[in-house]
């Protein structure tokens, strides 16, 4: 072999050497998968605080007067009388019509799931321990039904039937030998579901159920429910306490605290009789009931009611046979007195504590608590004493020590079962005292919020207390139901007590909203009492993250941003990178804004994450540009906000608003008094217009609680009027031009009066093959129609069995995958996904949607859709038309598809800033579309 030879066989294989390292440098690697990036749980530390929680905590006032308005007829301004009852029965009516006709009501319910959350719990006024298995808890929630655990507080199941009435506010067990699997509970929350001043309410109860298995079934006892639910003639309609006499050998004593009188049944509550109170000219407001072991029943009554002071029947009593009743009430009492809680001496059941919320006097203590001893006789006068022991309630100063019980909303008293000394008085707070409040020296604040000064929570543990009770073998562990659900200690000795939260499975929150990711798996909700939480997962047994304090209201859900907001219009913006990193917090609503409700709402354009619209009563903000807002600031921002409208009438209040997807920069608006506007280029100063579009058939005086716009016809407008006793859903095919009202079987009169429920919200969800589904959120729980037909249109129950009768807050559904988000108020969060979604509109047999989001910095997905099985090829390409990435080159089913770009090449190299197009091609068709990398 020649020396030239030799040079060119070496020149050869070095040419085929970088050939083939070229070529191995080109091939393109198919990831497995594509990893969506989802938006990360910042720490805790990192996110807001409420700022202002000092000057609004809580609000009651102003979440009851939020409610009234929203439900009350607007002719009497009251919500009607045993509404919760009437509606129920109207509900029960509609669906054994739906399961029985064969004909229009005959419908496919969707299975919905419960998504949580699984380690929150709501409002719990009820709360028991079984002496016979200390294992077996029973906890019933405000709204969200009654509730069981045999493995003390690791899981829960509902143990009432969710077409039932929820609303639980006492339980008592008789613990006598033989009758230990007995339990009564009650229903009917007064305080805390009514608005201030009166009148009506959102859950009233419908008497007291009874339980002869341990709490495992509930039958509903009949002589306390009301025979006449169009009028007001029950004392249980709203039960305070429950009490049984277990010195009773032959027979079965209970008696209930109802709303104006003290009630008696000495046959296990088949008859009652009402033995105190039910003045025909006053009826009291707030009464309560205890029995001691050896029979003697302590009953109070209150001076207030709904709608005046100053009754006859009032104050403290005694009685040895439940029958006849001295008045006993101290001589230092003051004449205004609203709810008593009563506790006995665990050592000497002649010592009873009484703590009343004495408000309103000048000069007067607002609370006092007194200790009584029966020394003789009937134990009125010289019978017996009173000592006041006012001066010793917790005044432990700052911003939340002192002693607080909203009005009556939170309060209790307990004793520790082996201690006389040991006494608890919850409020907001749960304090509890080593000397029975004989002086403030030993009074150690254990509960409710933190000790520290700030705004928070006490670890592990939530503010306003309802109910306390001890382990029947262990008086040290001790259980607490408040507003955050069941928690327990398993030492209430120590001076920092150490809490654990039960509130596995026990899902009893009361949402107000919903806001679900527009492409991933990722749901944010704001719930009464606890704050705005999310979760990411599926499995409803996965805890939800929180993501910020106070009362959670509207929230929103953008590709890099948050968006949650508390009590009176706190609005913040969570930042996250599209890697879903979070990046910070920024503090949002506007340097002027003023005047909002307690549950304000405000939207984001479903196309531009960063632009708000935002009312505060009469006036109508717009932000253009939140992203330019600077991050880490609790002080309300002036950046980009202006003013665009304010309403002709200064007493009106925007409460729904509605930005059309299709007729861009067009908004929807209505009000508290029925009028609905339509505003055109709302991001144009110079062509801005407001049009009022109110229908002539809108209710005068209705609160607008929701605005639906088909996201794929410009003309579809449904409004919905929340109210009752009106006609409450108007729908408009020319964009609010003309109106129909389409309640239907939901209203039992064309005027809308009568026993139809409360409507709350709607959603229009178009699916495939030009068929839509229509989902309406009410009072007595989840409804759906295909086809809407005027008056006659025939609306169908979904999820009978999980979402039932509870009261659906909001609905928020994904065009592109069917997937349905359900708020409940006291049931939790409920989802479903359609079998045949809209998707995206499809030619030649498959459909191609723009990236997500776009531009974008560091992954973007890709969505399309095949109508049949089909060869497909997805690729990334450069301005030069050069292949950057080839994302999919396979055989697939047909179906919606999700493909997520990181930005790189097959070998995990970043691409520059710039300009990208992708192509899909499927079957020898193919479609591209073009995209823009930020770095």
């Amino acid at each position: 072999m020649t020396k030239y030879m030799n040079y060119r066989r070496w020149w050869i294989l070095g040419i085929i050497t970088c050939f083939g390292l070229v070529l191995l440098k080109n091939l393109q690697k198919v990831p497995s998968s594509h990893l969506v990036g989802v938006k990360q749980t910042p720490d805790i530390n990192s996110l807001p605080q409420i700022p202002a929680i000092n000057n609004i905590r809580e609000n009651l006032r102003g979440r009851l007067q939020y409610q009234q308005q929203r439900l009350e007829d607007p002719a009497t301004h009251q919500i009607p009388q045993n509404v919760r009852t009437t509606e129920l029965d109207f509900a029960n009516a509609l669906l054994l019509q739906q399961q029985t006709n064969n004909t229009a009501l005959r419908t496919k319910e969707q299975i919905w799931l419960p998504r949580g959350p699984y380690n929150v719990g709501g409002r719990t006024r009820a709360l028991a321990i079984d002496v016979s298995n200390p294992n077996v808890i029973l906890a019933g929630g405000a709204s969200g039904g009654m509730w069981r655990s045999e493995d003390a507080g690791g899981t829960w199941v509902k143990t009432n039937p969710e077409n039932s009435v929820q609303s639980t506010t006492a339980i008592v067990q008789d613990t006598r030998p033989g009758k230990t699997s007995i339990w009564y509970y009650s229903t009917g929350e007064l305080r805390g579901n009514t608005a201030a001043g009166g009148g009506g309410a959102l859950y009233r109860g419908n008497g007291i159920f009874k339980s002869t298995d341990g709490g495992l079934s509930w039958q509903s006892l009949a002589s306390t429910t009301n025979a006449t639910p169009q009028e007001y003639d029950s004392t249980f309609e709203f039960v305070w306490n429950l009490s049984i006499d277990t010195s009773n050998k032959t027979q079965d004593e209970v008696y209930a605290a109802g709303f104006g009188a003290i009630s008696r049944s000495t046959d296990g509550g088949q008859t009652w009789t009402r033995v105190l109170g039910y003045d025909t000219n006053f009826v009291a407001r707030y009464t309560n009931v205890v029995v001691s072991p050896q029979g003697v029943v302590y009953a109070t009554l209150s001076n207030t009611s709904i709608a005046n002071r100053g009754g006859n029947v009032k104050g403290f009593y005694r009685s040895v046979d439940g029958v006849n009743w001295t008045e006993i009430t101290p001589p230092g009492l003051p004449e205004i007195h609203d709810r008593t809680v009563l506790a006995i001496s665990p050592q000497n059941e002649n010592e009873i504590y009484f703590l009343t919320y004495t408000p309103g006097i000048a000069g007067l203590i607002k609370y006092n608590l007194w200790k009584y001893t029966y020394v003789s006789g009937n134990g009125s006068g010289s019978g017996g004493t009173w000592e006041n022991l006012s001066a010793n309630i917790p005044a432990l100063g700052g911003n939340l020590g002192n002693y607080d019980s909203q009005e009556s909303y939170n309060m209790l008293i307990a004793f520790k079962p082996d201690n006389a000394q040991t006494m608890f008085i919850g409020g907001t707070n749960l304090y509890r005292s080593d000397n029975a409040f004989t002086s403030a020296s030993s009074t150690r604040w254990i509960g409710g919020y933190e000790t520290t000064g700030g705004f928070g929570f006490y670890p592990n543990h939530h503010p306003d207390q309802h109910s306390l009770v001890f382990h029947p073998l262990n008086p040290n562990r001790m259980f607490s139901g408040n507003d955050g659900g069941v928690f327990v200690t398993n030492d209430n000795r120590v001076n920092n007590v150490t809490w654990q939260s039960l509130n596995r499975g026990y899902v009893t929150t009361q949402f107000y909203s919903v806001a679900i990711d527009p492409q991933l798996e990722f749901v944010v909700g704001g719930m009464q009492d606890n704050g705005t939480y999310s979760t990411r997962n599926t499995d409803e047994t996965q805890p939800w993250e929180r993501l910020l304090g106070g009362d959670g209201t509207f929230c929103a859900i953008g590709a890099q941003s948050v968006y949650v907001s508390a009590q009176n219009g706190q609005i913040f913006r969570l930042a996250y990178d599209n890697s879903g990193e979070y990046e910070g917090f920024a503090r949002i609503d506007p340097a002027g804004g003023a005047g909002y409700d307690f549950v304000n709402p405000f939207i984001i354009n479903p196309e531009n994450q960063f632009e708000m619209y935002l009312p505060a009563a009469d006036t109508l903000w717009y932000n253009s540009n939140m992203s330019d807002i600077k991050l880490g600031s609790n002080d309300k921002p002036s950046t980009n906000w202006s003013i665009i409208d304010q309403l002709p009438n200064p007493d009106d209040r925007i409460t729904a608003l509605s930005l059309s997807t299709v007729e861009k920069n067009t908004l929807y608006y209505g009000t508290n008094n029925g009028k609905l506007y339509k505003m055109q280029n709302t991001n144009d100063p110079s062509k801005r217009a407001r049009t009022e579009i109110t229908g002539s058939a809108f209710p005068i005086g209705g609160y607008i609680n929701c605005i639906a716009l088909n996201p794929q016809d410009k003309d579809e407008v449904i409004v919905v009027f929340s109210n009752y006793n009106v006609p409450s859903i108007f729908h408009s095919n020319d964009g609010g031009q003309t109106w129909t009202m389409i309640g239907g079987n939901l209203e039992e009169n064309p005027d809308g009066s009568g026993t139809g429920p409360s409507i709350r919200w709607i959603t229009i969800l178009p699916l495939a093959n030009q068929a839509k589904a229509y989902l309406l959120g009410t009072s007595i729980g989840l409804y759906t129609t295909g086809t809407i037909n005027g008056s006659s249109t025939v609306w169908s129950q979904e999820g009978q069995k999980t979402i039932g009768n509870a009261v659906v807050e909001m609905i928020q559904a994904r065009i592109t995958d069917g997937f349905v988000a359900v708020a409940t108020h006291g049931r939790g969060v409920f989802s479903t996904r359609y079998s045949n979604p809209f998707g995206i509109p499809s030619t030649d047999g498959f459909a191609l949607e723009q990236n997500f989001p776009n531009p974008f910095r560091k992954l973007t997905s890709i969505r399309y859709r095949l109508d049949e099985d089909s060869q497909v090829r997805l690729a990334i390409y450069n301005v030069q038309g050069q292949l950057i990435h080839l994302l999919v080159d396979a055989f697939q089913p047909a179906g919606n598809k999700t493909v997520i770009w990181s930005g790189e090449t097959g070998y995990n190299r970043r691409v520059v800033s710039g300009m990208y197009y992708y192509e899909l091609r499927v079957n020898d068709k193919k479609r591209t579309k073009r995209m823009l990398m930020l770095r």
